[in-house]
Parts: C-alpha cells; structure tokens; sequence
C-alpha cells in the first residue's frame, strides 16, 4: 500500500493522521511460519510536514499467531506498533542527502505496506513465548518433552543428529 504524500498539500508546522487499512504479510522467523492478525490492521499514520522534511509516525496493534518458541505449543502475542521515520527535503544544495532520507519514502511516494512490517518486527519481544510461563510446566516434565518430539516431526533431524553422536562415543 502506497500513500502520495505530496497529495496531502501540508504547509510548514501542519500535521495530519489518517487510519489507514494497511495489508501485511506474515513473518517466517526462526523457520517457523507466524500469522499477523487481522491481515489488514488498521494503522495510524500521521504525518507532519517542517521545513526540512517530512515527520512520519505509525501507531497501532496486532497479533502474531503462530508456535511457542520453549512448547511450540500455538501461541498469540499482542504486538504494540509505534514506529517514527523522518524524510528530509535534502541538502541546502539541492543535492538529495542520504542521512536525511528515508527507506519508506521514494520521492513523495510512502511504501505504508513495508514500513508497517519492519515496525512490526522491530516491536515483536526477544523470543516468543506463552506470557507468564504458561508452558514452564509443560517442558518440566520429561515424559511430556519426550511424547511431544516423538510425535513432531521437526525434531527428527535433531534425533538422527544425536543417535550418531551417541553412536561415535560407543566405537
């Protein structure tokens, strides 16, 4: 989803939010597949125009849905979004200034789509997990670790990995 910028016709100091619907693709992180809910979040976008640029927010909020990275028990995951992107006008010179411009914005043009995405990643936790614990007690247990990887195929690589090294230190 792309937005005209320039369509907005801000004056220096003027600022407008739009809410946009904003489709976003899902995430693969750690090669396990992870849902955005809903598919199309509703999104504010504000924009603020100043002398040397453009001010850019986005705020808003999601889910992921997808495996627990301890149970690989489903889990979903609420996600704020708050992300800030400036797109300056350029070197006093006229010349384009690299520092000052923005990966989102192609001349007045804001890829809302990409940036949305990348804020959501950049929001998402360190791991995730169930909240509070919830499958501490579900790994405790070695009964239920070993009846969950006997029946995931996932972990077979892992179990062939570990029969051959138990095999080298027998010879």
């Amino acid at each position: 989803m792309h937005l005209d910028l320039g369509s907005l016709d801000l004056r220096a100091g003027a600022t407008t939010a739009l809410r946009l619907r904003v489709p976003v693709e899902d995430f693969a992180l750690a090669g396990q597949e992870y849902r955005v809910i809903p598919r199309a979040p509703e999104l504010s976008v504000e924009i603020t125009r100043s002398a040397g640029g453009k001010s850019l927010r986005v705020r808003g909020r999601i889910e992921l849905e997808g495996p627990c990275w301890r149970c690989l028990e489903p889990v979903r995951i609420d996600v704020p979004i708050d992300a800030r992107e400036f797109a300056g006008r350029g070197a006093a010179d006229g010349e384009p200034d690299d520092e000052m411009a923005s990966d989102y914005v192609e001349g007045e043009v804001l890829d809302v789509a990409q940036w949305a995405r990348d804020a959501i990643a950049e929001a998402l936790p360190p791991r995730l997990i169930h909240p509070d614990d919830a499958c501490a007690a579900f790994v405790a247990d070695p009964a239920d670790a070993e009846e969950t990887t006997a029946d995931d195929p996932r972990w077979a690589p892992l179990a062939r990995l570990a029969d051959e090294l138990r095999a080298r230190e027998g010879d």
